[in-house]
């Protein structure tokens, strides 16, 4: 691999990393908005659904949204450091990808809401998309594994290189 490739890939891992990071930080120092934000998504998944089970579902989430956002916060914060530090990037990558997919359909559900408020969470949502399709990049390709020592002595005896 190229530098300038390795360049861009660590910046994009880095920059991945960032937004997890911020966004936990951002979560901790706003704790009360954190959670009236949390609290609003689930009224409105709570206001879509006619079925009783899923109102009881969506109920409990409601009772326990301060557990529910700290776990979003341990997941968000823990997989974006070792992401930023390069360490166990494939698990951090798809821990991510695990919790952007449940927060991004609880937090900008476009297709429930008809009003002026729709559009704002479509682009949301779909920018979240985008940074899914960005760690699952991550998920697949991961860190470059060096090669083994003895597989390179043993192609430079058989002739490959």
């Amino acid at each position: 691999m190229k530098k300038w490739e390795r360049f861009f890939l660590f910046f994009g891992r880095i920059s991945l990393a960032l937004v997890f990071i911020m966004l936990s930080i951002n979560r901790i120092l706003n704790w009360e908005e954190s959670e009236r934000i949390l609290l609003a998504a689930f009224g409105d998944w709570l206001s879509f659904f006619n079925n009783a089970f899923m109102q009881r579902t969506i109920s409990f989430f409601m009772e326990w949204v301060g557990a529910f956002l700290l776990l979003i916060i341990f997941f968000e914060s823990i997989s974006g450091i070792f992401l930023f530090f390069g360490k166990k990037i494939r698990l951090a990558a798809f821990i991510l990808s695990i919790t952007l997919f449940f927060t991004n359909f609880i937090y900008n559900p476009f297709w429930m809401m008809n009003n002026d408020k729709w559009e704002n969470h479509m682009i949301v949502f779909l920018r979240n998309i985008a940074v899914l399709g960005g760690l699952f990049y991550i998920f697949v390709y991961g860190k470059e594994k060096k090669k083994d020592k003895k597989m390179e002595l043993s192609s430079s005896v058989i002739g490959k290189k």
